[in-house]
């Protein structure tokens, strides 16, 4: 099954060698704003994975008064230690998670302004932009041992191959 994907993305990579720089950036454009929503759909799946785990350790600690209140990065530690103790870890950092919420909102919203940069003119600087979104969104996921959407990379890198003969 990788041969197959390993052997489809080549094609697919062979094809956007062939495409103008015009045709490439509306591809790349669809594509990123394929690889925001799986972002956005794995983000999600990690958020409520951390709420349920929240919840379960509130439970199973009772009223212990380390879990009241909003979680600061002061008392994180202790909350984690507790939670992890009572046998109820709490799988990611609120705090990491809150930065991925950031850098999906920030693909989408280069994807965006790359959108409306070609109904004007093919810009390279937007699709660029698009490219820093990809990277910061791969950095994030992967800091927090969140699975990165598959191909981010390799989009990520094709863009800023075609952007920069562009430039």
């Amino acid at each position: 099954m990788k041969k197959i994907s390993t052997l489809l993305l080549a094609l697919a990579l062979a094809a956007c060698a062939s495409m103008s720089f015009d045709q490439f950036a509306l591809k790349a454009i669809d594509s990123a704003n394929t690889l925001q929503d799986a972002a956005k759909t794995g983000y999600g799946v990690a958020v409520d994975q951390e709420r349920a785990a929240v919840t379960a350790c509130r439970t199973a600690a009772g009223g212990n008064p380390l879990l009241s209140g909003e979680t600061t990065a002061a008392n994180w530690p202790e909350r984690k230690a507790l939670c992890q103790n009572l046998g109820a870890p709490i799988p990611y950092d609120p705090f990491t998670l809150q930065r991925i919420g950031q850098s999906v909102n920030a693909l989408r919203d280069a994807v965006l302004a790359a959108q409306a940069a070609t109904k004007i003119q093919t810009d390279a600087d937007s699709l660029v932009k698009v490219a820093l979104a990809i990277e910061a969104m791969i950095a994030d996921f992967s800091k927090a041992s969140l699975p990165v959407p598959s191909g981010a990379a390799t989009l990520a890198n094709d863009i800023r191959t075609q952007a920069s003969g562009k430039r």
